[in-house]
């Protein structure tokens, strides 16, 4: 499976994979079992894989899981999920949905990012409990907003210091629950960004 997840940068023109996803005439290879769970829209995802996965040899299967079901699909042993018994989960979850849950957080914000780190992981270990499939799980990107500015990076409960902190705990949490990949989103923009920039 890891050679799927090694491709290099022109091969990934959103345009072109979409194209191909049209007229894709699946391999009859080996199947490739990969469930996507998200806070937001994936659906716009799967023809992309299919194509990517095709492309290595692999018969594409994928399963998206209903819109914000993360923790409910990992958390029921009876989830469709399992049901679907997926040789990789990606799960998606983008800076939108946890804007919402900073700005309702009811505690002190300077503990949203630990305890969304701990909620994010204790995903990982329900589903390991469950399933040995690889897990690719996406972090954060960085909120475009900063009502503070620069002073923002020292005061300790905003919601970009928030998103920073979470995406460290992410990676540094991930580094030690086995079979936890990380998809650096939160890199894929800065790039993007840092191409326009110059």
């Amino acid at each position: 499976g890891n050679c799927v997840l090694k491709l290099s940068a022109e091969r990934l023109d959103y345009f072109d994979l979409a194209r191909r996803a049209k007229r894709l005439m699946l391999p009859a290879g080996p199947e490739l079992r990969v469930a996507l769970l998200g806070d937001s829209s994936t659906q716009h995802l799967v023809p992309l894989l299919e194509v990517l996965i095709a492309d290595r040899g692999y018969r594409p299967v994928i399963h998206e899981a209903g819109f914000d079901t993360v923790e409910l699909e990992a958390l029921n042993p009876h989830s469709s999920l399992y049901a679907f018994a997926p040789q990789i989960i990606v799960i998606l979850q983008g800076t939108g949905k946890l804007r919402s849950l900073y700005y309702d957080y009811a505690s002190d914000r300077r503990q949203f990012a630990m305890d969304r780190a701990t909620a994010i992981e204790s995903t990982w270990r329900a589903i390991r409990a469950r399933s040995s499939a690889i897990i690719i799980q996406s972090n954060f990107v960085l909120p475009y907003e900063r009502p503070f500015g620069n002073y923002g990076l020292q005061a300790p409960d905003t919601l970009h210091g928030s998103v920073l902190e979470l995406n460290h705990e992410i990676r540094r949490r991930s580094s030690l629950c086995e079979g936890v990949l990380l998809n650096d989103v939160d890199y894929l923009a800065g790039w993007i960004g840092r191409g326009t920039f110059i």
